[in-house]
């Protein structure tokens, strides 16, 4: 088992407090008696090659962070001999066509590491181009909480929309 996580476990440290560093990967680890490796890598070397591959990846909040996210899917692709789990905030979520929004500037929500909100068809059916077989959309924030959430967040900026919200698919080799 490898973990990866190249943002928050180099400095600078991130985040308000310097939240964004090993140290609460480190203690899970001691708490749990885990043998997971961490692996300083940045997520464009991730190849079969050099990490192996696995039957499990997850890409947990990464892909909207990235200023170019394909390349990175490709790799996460590469190296997954079974399922790949992606969980992603995404936009354009009650669109039946691939669509992806793009947050130029300030980013979303004011934070400007966020550059991206892809809708659950489009990651669909890049998964399937990078082949995996089957791929299902295992969790949506449903239209309620995202109204309720825009409603309140329409009285401050910054606001989300109706559209936005997160989103977690479930892709097999």
């Amino acid at each position: 088992m490898v973990a990866v996580d190249p943002a928050c476990w180099r400095e600078p440290a991130w985040g308000p407090d310097g939240w964004g560093t090993q140290r609460g990967f480190n203690l899970a680890r001691i708490a749990l008696g885990s043998a997971v490796e961490d692996l300083d890598t940045d997520l464009l070397d991730l190849r079969p090659e050099r990490v192996g591959s696995f039957d499990l990846v997850l890409l947990l909040g990464v892909l909207y962070h990235l200023p170019d996210p394909w390349p990175v899917l490709e790799r996460a692709a590469a190296v997954t001999a079974g399922t790949l789990v992606i969980e992603t905030h995404g936009d354009f979520l009650d669109v039946r066509r691939p669509a992806l929004a793009y947050y130029p500037s300030d980013g979303l929500d004011g934070d400007p590491s966020n550059w991206w909100g892809p809708n659950p068809p489009l990651l669909r059916a890049r998964l399937r181009a990078l082949g995996f077989e089957r791929v299902e959309l295992v969790h949506r924030e449903r239209l309620p909480y995202r109204a309720l959430r825009a409603g309140f967040r329409a009285f401050r900026r910054p606001r989300f929309r109706v559209s936005q919200g997160r989103f977690v698919l479930h892709a097999h080799r």
